[in-house]
């Protein structure tokens, strides 16, 4: 299977919230040995599929969070917002991909939508990573949009 569909298969049993334990720590184990081919979609899915399901499985995560440090520049505002939820909601906090995940928010917050802001917000505050100038930008980027509502209505 290649990582794509080890990522939707993830998905899939994590959107509907079944936590089949010998799944998932298939998909682990799969995961660490495939992780080199995973791109951004897949990074984000497996992260965002084990939050959701509240699995924590340190080893997987770790080569999540150190993947994406390498691979963030091919991350789109879904995949930054998504990861950076997932890390928060397991608690898994990794210290090199938030200033990571923080400076490339900060470059591409224009093309995040109201809930990849907040998600953003949230997984910093839930953390407790206090990064003034990525706040700074996701409150600018969330005053501009309500102020465009306003504008428009």
């Amino acid at each position: 299977m290649d990582s794509m569909n080890l990522s939707n298969i993830a998905w899939a049993f994590a959107l509907v919230g079944c936590d089949h334990v010998p799944l998932f720590e298939v998909i682990s184990a799969s995961s660490l040995r495939m992780i080199k081919d995973f791109g951004a979609q897949e990074l984000a899915n497996i992260a965002w599929s084990f939050a959701k399901l509240a699995l924590q499985y340190d080893p997987l995560l770790e080569a999540l969070a150190s993947s994406s440090v390498r691979r963030i520049d091919e991350f789109a505002s879904q995949h930054i917002s998504n990861t950076a939820w997932a890390f928060a909601a397991i608690d898994f906090l990794h210290a090199p991909l938030m200033p990571v995940i923080a400076a490339s928010s900060i470059l591409t917050i224009e093309s995040f939508d109201p809930q990849g802001l907040a998600m953003t917000a949230w997984a910093f505050a839930s953390l407790k990573v206090d990064h003034r100038p990525l706040l700074d930008a996701i409150a600018a980027a969330s005053m501009r949009t309500i102020w465009q509502k306003v504008k428009y209505a």
